[in-house]
């Protein structure tokens, strides 16, 4: 049954009142690794604290594996929680540290000591039992911390930020780990993080959180290729976007100027946010290539990809993503003239809605 919510929302209360969560409602399926994605202050972590039991929502109902647990305590929810801090007893072993919760629960000393040494043993921390935590570095530490979050078998993995805290490098290498550790265990996982990359690289699933609220949520694909609305447009990877207005039964977008003509629910005077992706748009020296021209304004080197900022002929800025072969192949510098084309556009009507709606340039006359 996984994890479900029902409408969802907490307030807090100090000089003023902040609505952290508002009415928020999914489904996590059974052995899934999901991610709440989102800014700081979007309301994620309280989310996962809901779940945990560590927040009480104001409304709602939380369900975990088809139990109603809303009301019941931490210790009886069966969840594991990895806080970003770590949280370790500093004056504990590795050993005691992994071995506190099974204590606590009365298990025979020869038990625990299996459990413990089975789950160092699959976490990499094999020869690191005698150790305490000032002992460690940041990627061990925040191991044994998910050792021990594990270590009663926890129905469900609650992981809040569990690499903020560690640098860039061990923070690569602890996501593939993470994603290799859940495909051996099966286990429900929820994992809030700022970090879109860390989300698309590792998750099945993502729940984008803004302002309190689910915008979108789908598989990373369907979140990065089809964002729905103009936050995630904005959040989830590199875009280009620019404003226009219908003006004389036309559209500008960006550098296009599209008929009405196929276009429903415009109007003059409607305010248009247009997005297209760096990488949705083919560039060429030869003038003949495209239908639209512009000049390279400056160039930025991204290893196997370079960036190129470009001015359309009417004026429009974009950057485009292209790589580095081609790039040479087409012997581009800054300065040179170079024809394009954007493959895909998607837009919103700031009148009608946040919805985002796409279109390629094939349908529409330019």
């Amino acid at each position: 049954m996984g994890v479900v919510l029902e409408n969802i929302s907490k307030e807090f209360t100090s000089a003023d009142t902040i609505q952290a969560v508002k009415a928020v409602s999914f489904k996590v399926d059974e052995g899934s690794l999901v991610a709440l994605l989102g800014p700081s202050g979007s309301g994620k972590s309280t989310i996962l604290r809901m779940i945990a039991g560590l927040e009480a929502p104001d409304s709602g109902e939380i369900y975990l594996n088809g139990e109603n647990v809303t009301r019941l305590p931490t210790q009886k929810r069966g969840v594991g929680f990895v806080f970003q801090n770590y949280a370790l007893f500093k004056q504990m072993s590795v050993f005691e540290n992994v071995a506190f919760g099974l204590e606590l629960h009365k298990m025979a000393p020869s038990k625990i000591k299996k459990r413990v040494h089975e789950l160092l043993d699959r976490l990499g921390l094999q020869g690191l039992a005698d150790r305490f935590p000032h002992q460690l570095s940041g990627g061990q530490m925040q191991r044994v911390a998910l050792a021990r979050a594990l270590a009663h078998e926890p129905k469900v993995l609650l992981l809040d930020e569990p690499f903020g805290a560690i640098d860039a490098k061990i923070r690569a290498e602890l996501r593939e780990w993470l994603r290799r550790l859940h495909d051996e265990m099966h286990i429900t996982s929820i994992f809030v993080t700022h970090d879109q990359e860390e989300a698309l690289e590792i998750c099945d699933k993502i729940l984008v959180i803004n302002e309190g609220h689910v915008e979108q949520a789908g598989t990373p694909e369907e979140i990065y290729n089809h964002p729905a609305t103009e936050f995630v447009a904005h959040f989830i990877g590199s875009m280009n976007i620019l404003s226009g207005m219908v003006q004389k039964d036309k559209v500008p977008m960006g550098p296009y100027t599209f008929n009405l003509n196929g276009m429903n629910g415009f109007q003059n005077g409607d305010e248009i946010r247009v997005f297209f992706r760096p990488q949705d748009i083919y560039v060429s020296r030869d003038p003949k290539t495209y239908a639209l021209e512009g000049t390279i304004l400056r160039t930025s080197f991204l290893g196997i990809n370079m960036k190129l900022d470009i001015m359309a002929e009417n004026g429009s800025r974009f950057s485009a993503v292209i790589p580095q072969y081609i790039y040479h192949r087409e012997r581009l510098h800054e300065g040179h003239r170079v024809s394009f084309q954007i493959e895909e556009l998607s837009y919103v009507n700031l009148r009608e809605g946040r919805q985002i709606q796409r279109l390629t340039v094939a349908d529409y006359e330019i």
